[in-house]
């Protein structure tokens, strides 16, 4: 009776009595199948409960990497002063911030493990070449101002 109390069995424990001597070890197998599918059940809850608290992690991690950790703070304090504590608000938060001070969006760079691949030094080409053209093409307009762009001839 102890456990169908705890189990919270009302129905059985309203008709305690009523059970016949010979169908107790019946009950109490019964009553011993519920705790145990309570008790999977209760750690299927927190195994999802964890899983849904790594998810979380990771996102904020992933936003930890993407835009600093002071962006970060910021965004996570005023999705919860909004009282939106998920993930995806915070996100939003570091967005809107991001375009209010009209910067490009945050990209994820992945190099191969290989070091000399990772340590490549990329030098940018003379753009010189196309300054004279542009030069060339102003230095025309002076000369000829009569001459539209849309001619043709």
């Amino acid at each position: 009776m102890p456990r169908a109390a705890a189990l919270k069995l009302h129905g059985l424990l309203a008709h305690w009595d009523e059970v016949p001597e010979a169908e107790w070890p019946g009950v109490h197998r019964l009553i011993e199948w519920e705790h145990l599918e309570r008790k999977r059940r209760g750690l299927e809850r927190r195994l999802s409960a964890a899983h849904i608290l790594s998810q979380v992690a990771s996102q904020l991690n992933r936003l930890l990497d993407a835009y600093g950790a002071s962006a970060l703070e910021q965004a996570i304090a005023e999705a919860l002063a909004g009282g939106v504590p998920h993930p995806n608000a915070v996100a939003q938060a570091l967005e809107r911030g991001r375009e209010q001070r009209h910067l490009p969006p945050p990209l994820a760079i992945v190099l191969p493990d290989n070091a000399k691949a990772r340590n490549i030094v990329v030098r940018p080409g003379s753009l010189a070449a196309y300054d004279q053209l542009d030069m060339d093409t102003h230095n025309d307009r002076a000369e000829n101002p009569e001459r539209s762009d849309d001619d043709n001839d």
